[in-house]
């Protein structure tokens, strides 16, 4: 009898449950146990059920607000509401210290910017001047500019006197002609002015020679380091890339993360991934996942990576895992982010090519129709040619090469594993 009322329990016993978890501290499960029961006691214990679950997200929400996280506070406070049942006091005093806990926030990041000015203008021996009231903002600009640079690199700045200080900020406002020529105008052994040449040149279309002048200012410099703008192997890594040069592009990181391993990891894992050099690539991805698990992005660039190493399955495991980390949060409500169109895309089109759970596959169908368009590829037609061969289109297979024409090349040679997969 103990194990039949355990699998056909009865409505007291599931009262009885539900009493036990809001006592254990899990009410979302106990609004569970009373969903489809009726009477004034299944009703007090999704009263205190969702008061609990009122709570949790009043709490959080404080939590958040603690580490300064307006959007995460947003949400919580949200989910509050739901469970409140009309009962808004909670909720007020929740919003009060909220506002507190940001004015706090806001105060100290004031007082740490005085700090800061204070700081830094005396690091650089007086090469800023004291601009006055008027020109705070400017001031504001060349200060945080100056805190970018490495602290080794901050003293020769004095030497480089205002002419610097008028290049980078013409620079940021969008002028790299008058940088540049303001620029050439000063030391060419200078790692900052070298630094801000590169920068003048990507702005001006010219990879290549910010390529070289990243190079020169990092070999003044006496080794690469992380600027105003980005790190220097990153940025050298990224042009040469743009120009078709990427085994280089990787030798210039792998050199930087010898001695500097958290340096330029996502654009690492997409270069190992566009040289075929896909186990290291996984590798990267899988570590910079354990830093940042909820990143769709990586998850989805881990899919990939597997699907390019014809490790279909394992690559949708990873997408699934991409949409469950956006769907995490008290009462089983969707967390802030929506799931990620692109990842949903692919996940899709990976069922409809394993042909193993097509209720899977219509599902992601139906979620993909009702979120905003991804980015527009080549898995567009690649989906839709799916869905016509499993729906009998004669064309299908015509589809699915036409697809795969327009695919990276990492996707093209996977043809006749698909058209394997089309016919079994």
């Amino acid at each position: 009898m103990g194990l039949f009322s355990w699998l056909f329990p009865n409505p007291e016993t599931r009262l009885a449950r539900a009493r036990a978890l809001v006592d254990e501290g899990h009410p979302a499960a106990a609004l569970d146990e009373v969903a489809k029961l009726d009477g004034p006691e299944a009703d007090g214990v999704r009263r205190v059920a969702r008061a609990a679950l009122a709570q949790i997200n009043l709490d959080a929400a404080i939590s958040w607000a603690e580490a300064g996280d307006p959007e995460r506070v947003r949400a919580h406070l949200e989910l509050a509401q739901d469970y409140l049942d009309g009962s808004d006091a909670p909720l007020r005093t929740a919003s009060n210290t909220v506002r507190a806990l940001f004015a706090k926030h806001e105060a100290a990041a004031a007082a740490a910017a005085r700090e800061k000015e204070r700081r830094i203008f005396g690091d650089i021996g007086g090469a800023v001047p004291d601009f006055g009231d008027e020109d705070d903002a400017r001031a504001n600009r060349i200060a945080l500019m100056v805190e970018g640079y490495p602290e080794t690199l901050r003293p020769g700045l004095a030497g480089l006197g205002a002419a610097f200080a008028d290049a980078v900020l013409a620079l940021d406002d969008n002028k790299p002609d008058v940088a540049l020529l303001a620029l050439l105008a000063l030391p060419d052994d200078a790692a900052p002015v070298q630094y801000e040449r590169g920068r003048c040149a990507l702005a001006l279309g010219d990879p290549a020679a910010a390529a070289r002048a990243f190079q020169t200012a990092a070999i003044r410099a006496g080794g690469d380091f992380n600027g105003p703008n980005g790190h220097t192997a990153v940025l050298r890594a990224e042009c040469l890339a743009s120009t078709g040069r990427i085994p280089e592009a990787v030798t210039v990181l792998r050199h930087a993360r010898a001695t500097e391993p958290d340096v330029g990891g996502l654009l690492y894992a997409h270069l190992l991934y566009g040289t075929r050099a896909l186990p290291e690539a996984e590798q990267v991805i899988r570590d910079l996942i354990r830093k940042h698990p909820k990143e769709s992005q990586l998850h989805l660039l881990l899919a990939r990576v597997r699907r390019a190493g014809g490790h279909l399955v394992p690559a949708m495991r990873a997408l699934e895992v991409a949409l469950e980390s956006s769907c995490e949060h008290p009462g089983g409500k969707c967390g802030t982010r929506p799931p990620d169109a692109a990842v949903v895309r692919l996940l899709a089109g990976s069922y409809l090519e394993a042909g193993t759970d097509q209720a899977r596959a219509t599902e992601l169908l139906d979620m993909l129709e009702r979120l905003p368009a991804p980015p527009a590829s080549w898995e567009d037609a690649w989906l839709d040619a799916w869905v016509a061969w499993r729906s009998g289109a004669a064309d299908g297979m015509d589809r699915l090469r036409a697809a795969l024409a327009a695919a990276p090349p990492e996707e093209r040679a996977r043809l006749p594993q698909i058209e394997a997969a089309a016919r079994a």
